[in-house]
């Protein structure tokens, strides 16, 4: 609300709740924008990616996609440059490598694809079994052992961040807790209250 220029007694509206999502009024940004874009902050800024969507829980900022930014590699992963959370629970995740996370056992391939899918599975288990959903994943770290796999590893990543545009730093290590490993992914989550 303060980039707006609004100060808290402006946002106030008779309105308990947002028509369309039930939530509070005061903390629906869908509803805040719809209501004050046009008298308080112009129809310029209240089309703004980052101030406008209702779906996301955390405000992502400078989105882009690596198809844009890594043209010569067959990329398309949602990422941003920052991610901008308020109040909510932060969950951080253990570095998630392709085994099953009940038993312990490795998968049975040494497909870099085929791990990250297990991994990122993983990941979307961890943050329901903590209340949440992939939305409100805003930071992943991904560890390779072999700079050939990039490509393989995150064009599966993207499927499961598809529109969710978390921050991402990448790195190639010389090996991982066990030499089956090819990849290893930790991430953190803030789960909105």
């Amino acid at each position: 609300m303060i980039r707006s220029g609004l100060t808290n007694d402006e946002t106030d509206c008779s309105f308990k709740a947002c028509p369309r999502c039930e939530y509070p009024a005061e903390t629906c940004r869908l509803w805040f924008w719809r209501f004050f874009a046009n008298e308080a902050v112009g129809p310029a800024v209240a089309q703004r990616d980052d101030l406008t969507e209702a779906k996301m829980a955390h405000t992502r900022i400078r989105k882009f996609n690596t198809k844009d930014t890594y043209p010569e590699q067959k990329l398309d992963n949602d990422l941003c440059q920052a991610v901008v959370t308020r109040g909510g629970r932060t969950v951080y995740l253990r570095g998630q490598c392709p085994q099953d996370l009940d038993t312990a056992r490795n998968i049975d391939s040494h497909d870099p694809a085929e791990q990250t899918h297990k991994v990122m599975q993983n990941i979307r288990q961890l943050i329901e079994e903590c209340g949440g959903t992939m939305e409100h994943l805003v930071k992943v770290v991904v560890y390779i052992t072999d700079v050939r796999h990039r490509e393989a590893v995150y064009r599966t990543m993207g499927e499961y961040i598809k529109g969710v545009h978390p921050v991402s730093t990448g790195l190639v290590v010389q090996a991982l807790a066990r030499p089956d490993w090819l990849v290893e992914i930790d991430g953190t989550a803030v789960i909105p209250d």
